[in-house]
């Protein structure tokens, strides 16, 4: 399960509510980050998040299901949560869904040590990796796509690592203790180390939960069952920034929300909390419409419905019946 774009933005907005893990596996959850314009969890007792960088810079994000912020990070930049074994113990799980721009060599997703060891959790080459003991098989982390990474570690110091659902790594960590803070107690999401440095991107995170305890492999099936569900299909990643819609055809986000549409050309897209969007062009103006009405769309000065097309071999938005 990959969280593709349903619509034109830089990442698809996530469900409003549930939008990580199903009510049922709630057991153990000690912090829970939404990123609704605000580094704060939801859950009473856990500590704010701080922001490795100038500023956190919260974006709109549109998925099938429904529309929500997200927080985009800069390459370098990332997030820090102090006290992190005051939470969890020796046993958590954490559960992310966020999206990298690039996924090409080492990618940074956890740092246990405060930069001060190579050692963590990446995405590398598309595969998830825990350096130096183990790579996953398969490439599953997918370039401006959002996955859902899920890392846990039992009271035995057993350790495992899911991307979307599928176990990927696991490995003994009782004597090693790589999967745990050092003496500073900090978690520390995307950004890199010291030792070998730069090995980190850009992207956008839209969820992290946390618990005091390992979940099973079905919790973690689980809630990426319930994320289908709630997301549904989406558009296709291609080269570049380029991206395949079924409903909106062929585009490029590379600088959203200004979005080069094949057929539109530049189009900004204005995205609304019901799932609907304005669709500003220039030399036109504005158009309202969401994924069902699509290529219909509502014209508010001419008070008229508008279907979207071609005239003379450019694309052109004609009344509804003509």
């Amino acid at each position: 399960m990959h969280y593709a774009l349903s619509f034109a933005t830089n990442a698809a907005k996530a469900v409003l509510t549930g939008l990580l893990i199903p009510v049922a596996v709630s057991g153990g959850l000690v912090a829970d980050y939404a990123f609704e314009d605000s580094l704060e969890s939801s859950v009473a007792g856990a500590p704010e998040l701080q922001y490795l960088g100038t500023a956190p810079v919260f974006i709109d994000e549109l998925f099938p299901a429904g529309n929500k912020r997200v927080l985009r990070f800069l390459a370098g930049d990332g997030l820090e949560l102090g006290g992190f074994s005051n939470l969890t113990g020796e046993s958590y799980t954490l559960v992310a869904v966020f999206r990298f721009d690039e996924t090409t060599s080492w990618r940074r997703i956890f740092d246990f040590k405060n930069a001060t060891s190579d050692w963590g959790l990446y995405g590398y080459y598309g595969r998830l990796n825990f350096y130096n003991i183990i790579t996953g098989p398969d490439e599953v982390v997918k370039q401006a796509e959002y996955i859902e990474v899920a890392l846990s570690r039992d009271s035995a110091g057993h350790v495992r690592g899911y991307v979307d659902g599928s176990l990927q790594i696991e490995f003994a960590d009782a004597s090693r203790r790589e999967a745990l803070p050092n003496a500073d107690n900090l978690l520390i999401l995307f950004r890199d180390d010291q030792v070998v440095r730069n090995e980190h991107t850009s992207g956008r995170i839209a969820r992290l939960r946390i618990y005091d305890r390992a979940l099973t492999d079905e919790e973690v099936r689980d809630g990426v069952a319930e994320l289908d569900a709630r997301f549904g299909g989406g558009s296709v990643a291609l080269a570049g920034a380029w991206r395949h819609s079924q409903w909106f055809g062929l585009y490029n986000e590379a600088h959203y929300p200004w979005l080069h549409s094949l057929t539109m050309g530049w189009t900004r897209v204005s995205l609304m909390q019901d799932g609907s969007f304005w669709l500003h062009m220039p030399g036109f103006g504005f158009v309202w419409s969401d994924e069902p009405a699509f290529p219909y769309g509502y014209d508010p000065v001419g008070k008229q419905w508008l279907v979207s097309g071609t005239e003379d071999g450019h694309h052109a938005w004609r009344a509804f019946g003509d």
